[in-house]
């Protein structure tokens, strides 16, 4: 909004002097002309307060527009959290990955670089249960579904797909785990029954998934960065005095790296009752912050060197 106002002044008509002092002397002109300005000032500041926070205002994008990914896919709904990152574009990271042998799975002699791995996919289902997930091209999983198969491990079988327990639990190297290939996909989960019923609620995830919700779709398409994104997280808020229900971020390489932080609120009022203390304890180091019906996100830039903070905090 673009607030003007012109002052006119015309000249007084020439008068003689005046004969009688006047017992209280009148504002002059240019004392007028003081006061319009500070009028003005003050009307624009006012302005400044109350209306110009409207301008970072975003119309939210159509849930129609929404096209997934083959990675959403394997979410189910009603999980607490999830984190995407894109392996093919992390790899451009020299010196990322100081291991080159991602996961190990000593039980079947079998080593999952990090070279063969497309994305993969942490999430914590509904019953609190991490399952990773760990995609690669068809030929390398079904090296590794041969190695199961001719494995003597202990077999469930779940909607047509073989899981396997393993007795020692490959990330943590204690307990036990549940491990199957999906859809060209290592699934693994560790843990007991808790770990297989994850494992079956991903399975399960394509007949109702996570991104069948629009207003996930439409978090998604405001807080994503594009294709070249190398990372993509969700989670759940929680209890806290902002009112935040859940949060996803975002970060991809664009000369340097840009996170984007969205906080999404159920009460559309409370992104205005909010806006300020959310800039303050999140965003305050934000480069710039948008706010939309239900959201406020703010764009961070890092230096590429950054790279191993950046996924850290996403």
């Amino acid at each position: 909004m673009l607030l003007c106002a012109v002052v006119i002044l015309v000249p007084d008509k020439k008068r003689g002097p005046s004969k009688k002092t006047p017992a209280k002397e009148k504002p002059s002109n240019r004392m007028k002309v003081l006061m319009l300005l500070l009028i003005g000032i003050l009307v624009l500041s006012y302005v400044a307060i109350f209306i110009v926070p409207q301008s970072n205002y975003v119309t939210p994008p159509s849930p129609s527009s929404f096209e997934p990914h083959p990675w959403m896919s394997l979410i189910p709904a009603g999980v607490e959290g999830f984190r995407f990152l894109n392996m093919t574009q992390l790899s451009k990271y020299p010196n990322l990955f100081l291991d080159p042998v991602l996961l190990s799975i000593a039980e079947i002699g079998f080593n999952i670089s990090v070279s063969e791995v497309t994305y993969g996919l942490d999430m914590q289902t509904k019953n609190n249960t991490v399952v990773s997930i760990i995609a690669e091209d068809k030929a390398e999983s079904d090296r590794i579904a041969m190695a199961l198969e001719g494995s003597n491990l202990t077999t469930a079988v779940y909607n047509n797909v073989t899981l396997y327990r393993l007795n020692i639990g490959p990330i943590t190297n204690q307990g036990g785990a549940w491990i199957c290939v999906y859809n060209q996909s290592v699934i693994l989960s560790e843990g007991d029954i808790l770990a297989l019923e994850a494992i079956e609620s991903v399975i399960d995830a394509p007949s109702n998934p996570f991104f069948s919700d629009d207003t996930f779709k439409v978090g998604y398409l405001t807080a994503s960065l594009g294709e070249e994104q190398f990372a993509f997280s969700f989670f759940k808020s929680g209890d806290n005095t902002l009112k935040v229900d859940w949060e996803m971020r975002s970060a991809t390489n664009s000369s340097g790296i840009m996170v984007r932080y969205l906080l999404y609120f159920p009460v559309s009022s409370d992104v205005d009752l909010k806006y300020q203390d959310v800039i303050t304890s999140v965003l305050a180091k934000a480069g710039s912050v948008h706010k939309s019906d239900n959201v406020i996100f703010g764009d961070f830039s890092y230096s590429s060197s950054d790279i191993r903070a950046v996924l850290m905090g996403i």
